[in-house]
C-alpha cells in the first residue's frame, strides 16, 4: 500500500516538476545516487497535463490590485466580457486595444487576447471603468431607449422648424394627423 501512495506522490511531483527536478531532489538525500544527467532521449517522459485555457474571470482574479474597487469593476466586466455583454465580438476587441496602441493584427479570437484586454483594463482609472461598465463602450447598447430619445427630439425639432419657416413664410404649415 505504501508502495503505491509513495508511486502516485512521485507521478504527481513529476508531472508538476519534471523528472530532471524530482531526481535532483531525491539525489540530495543520498549523495551515491549521483549520476550523469538523463539525456533527452530518456525513455521517461514528462507527461503534460493539458491547463485550463486562461478566462476573464480567472485573470482578474490573478491580478495583484490594491484598491478592491477597482478589482471589483473589473470582475464585473471580466463577467460580462465571459457571458459576451462585454466586446462581444473580435472587432470589439480590436477596437479597444488599437485605441490602447496594441498590435491588433494577428488576433483572430476574443480569447487569444483576454489577458490582453484585462491587463490594460487594470492599467485605468476605478472611475473610467465604472464609465466603461455604465456606457457600455466595446459592447452592444445598454438600450435602445436612448436611440429612440434622440430620434423622437429630433423629429419635434424637425416640425417645429418646418411650422415656424410656415408661419415666417406667410403660409399655413402642413401638419400631419399623427
Amino acid at each position: 500500500m505504501q508502495k503505491n501512495e509513495l508511486r502516485n506522490l512521485l507521478s504527481t511531483l513529476v508531472d508538476d516538476c519534471g523528472y530532471e527536478i524530482v531526481r535532483e531532489a531525491l539525489e540530495d538525500f543520498d549523495p551515491k545516487l549521483k549520476r550523469a544527467p538523463a539525456s533527452k532521449s530518456s525513455s521517461v517522459k514528462r507527461v503534460k497535463k493539458p491547463r485550463p485555457k486562461p478566462n476573464a474571470v480567472s485573470i482578474v482574479g490573478s491580478l495583484a490590485l490594491s484598491d478592491e474597487r477597482k478589482k471589483s469593476v473589473l470582475m464585473t466586466l471580466a463577467k460580462k466580457y465571459e457571458d459576451k455583454a462585454f466586446m462581444p465580438n473580435v472587432n470589439h476587441v480590436r477596437a479597444f486595444l488599437e485605441q490602447e496602441g496594441k498590435d491588433v493584427s494577428r488576433i483572430k479570437s476574443r480569447g487569444q487576447v483576454v489577458s490582453t484586454v484585462f491587463k490594460c483594463l487594470a492599467d485605468w482609472e476605478t472611475s473610467r471603468l465604472r464609465e466603461l461598465d455604465t456606457r457600455g463602450l466595446y459592447g452592444p447598447p445598454k438600450s435602445l431607449a436612448g436611440i429612440a430619445k434622440s430620434i423622437e427630439s429630433f423629429g419635434q425639432r424637425n416640425r417645429r422648424n418646418h411650422t415656424e419657416a410656415a408661419q415666417h413664410m406667410g403660409n399655413p404649415a402642413r401638419t400631419s394627423s399623427r
